[in-house]
Formats: structure tokens, sequence, C-alpha cells
């Protein structure tokens, strides 16, 4: 578990402590008056009202024992709200509220109970799904508080020993992750939660057969021509550049016609009909979170391509009642920021970098065509810019 340890220690360095100068007087000041507790999801939020007839004040702290330990949490005198959290357990606490002034000298006693809501790591562990995936196994399940937890995957060897594979992290309240890396063979599998407190879960278990996936063979790719795509192109940066394999290359739209709008298509044919698992998308180099670059589309399939229709079956949006539609996606900055940018985070730069990754859903049929609908942009611009694409799946072919 180095992993979750590392997790823990990171979310744990930052904290600070206030400032401590040296004493100028012994007077204690008062204490909070009229302290509530709201009991929360594995803790409390706990309100008070601050001595308003004393200007010496540093700051306000509660003190509680939880699990033989004396813990301590500080605010500044300008809250008068306390937030205790990371309790993993359904047990009565006490909590002690103190005012201490700018010389470190310590009111009065004020006392508070409370009894914390189920905490969420076991609230998320309970909505917990499992199900084989592409290459792995795909893990759901419902964070409603957005608290940071660790998702460890086991997998049992030829021991019978559950050994931990990955560890991957997330604060999302409709959370989603694929473990990949296995083989197409039944396995036993487990998934265990860790909070940033250290609070842990139960262990889930059962046993999958991962799906066989591979990266499709781009050599088979070709652009579908559909009416109403824009394949035009700018400076002779050539359409097919975004799926020669080659994420350094960039096909850009012609940005100097008006007579774009959007949405705008663009087409693939990947010359062979295929099971789809997920799609990688590459941006344009130094232009990731800002130009011309994707940021919501749809993206739609389809295993034949209908003939003889006319060139407003394609260009009105008709054609969709004889395709499937995969999902809405956005292209999204990790560091939360929503802002366009030619200056991302390090953090934003990774993902770029390494691709954004979407999944498409197990429930969606094998198709050979798919039809992006670009519906915006990172700029107000009217054209489109990408690098690479790359698709996997199983398409049917001999490993």
């Amino acid at each position: 578990m180095t992993v979750v340890a590392g997790f823990l220690a990171l979310m744990f360095c930052c904290n600070e402590l206030p400032f401590i100068q040296t004493p100028t007087d012994s007077t204690p000041p008062p204490p909070v008056t009229n302290p509530e507790a709201k009991s929360i999801p594995g803790g409390a939020k706990i309100t008070y009202d601050i001595p308003s007839s004393d200007d010496d004040i540093s700051y306000v702290k509660a003190e509680y024992n939880y699990k033989g330990k004396l813990w301590t949490v500080r605010t500044s005198i300008y809250n008068d709200t306390l937030l205790i959290e990371g309790l993993g357990s359904v047990e009565p606490v006490i909590a002690t509220l103190y005012v201490v002034d700018h010389s470190e000298n310590i009111s009065k006693p004020a006392t508070v109970s409370f009894t914390p809501e189920t905490p969420p790591v076991e609230t998320i562990f309970n909505s917990l799904n499992l199900v084989a995936d592409f290459g792995g196994i795909l893990v759901t399940w419902t964070n409603e508080t957005t608290t940071e937890i660790g998702i460890s995957v086991l997998v049992e060897d030829s021991l019978g020993i559950m050994r931990e594979q990955n560890t991957k992290f997330s604060k999302e309240k409709d959370g989603i992750l694929v473990f990949r890396g296995f083989d197409p063979k039944e396995a036993r599998f487990a998934v265990t939660i860790v909070d940033k407190w250290g609070n842990t879960s139960d262990t889930k278990e059962t046993v999958l057969t991962p799906l066989f996936e591979r990266l499709l063979d781009k050599s088979t790719f070709s652009t579908a021509n559909l009416p109403g795509d824009n394949q035009t192109i700018y400076n002779n940066q050539l359409y097919k550049a975004w799926f020669d394999g080659n994420t350094t290359s960039l096909w850009v739209s012609d940005i100097t016609d008006a007579s774009w709008n959007f949405p705008m298509y663009v087409s693939l044919d990947f010359g062979v009909i295929a099971q789809l698992s997920r799609f990688r998308l590459w941006p344009q180099p130094n232009f990731y979170y800002g130009n011309y670059t994707f940021r919501k589309f749809e993206v739609w399939g389809t295993d034949e391509l209908k003939s003889g229709m006319s060139e407003t079956y394609w260009k009105d949006g008709t054609w969709k009642t004889d395709w499937i539609k995969f999902n809405d996606y956005e292209v999204k900055r990790p560091s939360g920021n929503t802002a366009p940018t030619n200056s991302p985070t390090g953090e934003d730069l990774a993902a770029a970098q390494a691709g954004w990754e979407f999944l498409v859903p197990l429930e969606m049929p094998k198709c050979r065509y798919v039809r992006f609908v670009i519906n915006t942009i990172w700029s107000s611009g009217a054209g489109l810019c990408m690098g690479e694409v790359s698709f996997w799946g199983d398409d049917g072919k001999i490993q």
C-alpha cells in the first residue's frame, strides 16, 4: 500500500499551523457561546458565537478524542464555523471548543456533542459496482460528498493470494474508473477504498473475465467522405494527419472559410467492423486548451452507410436516425480550470500530452464508421484542429 501511504502524506503535508508569538499577558479570553453541532458524513459542522467584547483573539480550536488520540481543529476568528471530518465510525463524539488569544492564553471550555453520519468511505463502498470491461475491470460508484478517495484493485495470483495491482484517485461524484492490462481469462478481482484520513472500506470481490481489447490498426483507416464533413485544410496540413499514427503532426481545417458553422462534422471509416471500447484524442501541440481544439462533442457510429441519400440528409442531422450515439463528451482540464489557455498547469499539460481518453459504453453495437459532431471548440473561431485519434476494441482479428 505504498501508493496509498504516499497519498495520505501528500494530503497532510500542506496543513498550516497558526503563528505563535511570545506571550504578552496572561489574561484568558472569553469562551465561545451558543455552540451547536450539525452531523455530516464522517464528522460535524460546529457553529458558535465569537466573543464580541474582546479584540485580543487569535483563533478558535476544537479538541476531541478519536481512536484513543487527541485531535485538534483550528479556524480563524473570521469564521464562526469549525469543521470536523474524517471520522470513520458512527459513534458519539464530544468536542471541546476554546478561544485562543495572541498570547496563546486559552479560554474556558465550551463543549458540544454529536454523532457523525455514516462516513463517506462506507457509503461509497456500498455503491460500488464491478463489471468486466475491455482489457480489465470497470468500477463505478457514487460519492455524494466528493471526498477524495483512493480505489485499489487486487487480483488473485497463482497461489490464491490477492495482490494489489493498481490504485487510482478520484473525487468525482459519479465515479467511473477502468483498470486495464489484464488477459481475457477468468480471474478473481477485489476492490477496496481508502480516504485521505486513512479510513478503509471492506473488500468487495468478484470473479470476472475481461474482454479482449487491442489498438485498432490505423493502416485500414480512411476518411468516410460524408456530405457535410469539414475536410478542408489550412496551410497544407492534411486531413488524414489526425489518424496517421503521429501525435505531433496535425490537421487544421480552413480557418479562413467563414461559411462553416457549428456543429461541424468529421467522419472516419475503420475499414473493419469493430466493437469499440475507448478512444483517445491528442490536441495540437502548444494549443492544448485553446485555438481550434475540440471541446464539447458527440460521437456516433454505424456498421453501414445508407446509399443514395441526399446532401440534406447528411447535413441537417437526419442521418442520426440511422446511427447510434455513443455519448456526449467534453475535454476538461484536470486542474478544474475552465478557461481556455495556452499556458496550462502541469496537470493539464500531462493529460493533454498523454491524450484525452474517453470511454465507449459497453452496450454500444459494433460499428465500422464513426462521426464526430463538434459543438464547441476552445476558442471563438470557426475551425477545427486535432493532432491524432486512436481507437481500441475488438476488431475480430487474431491476436
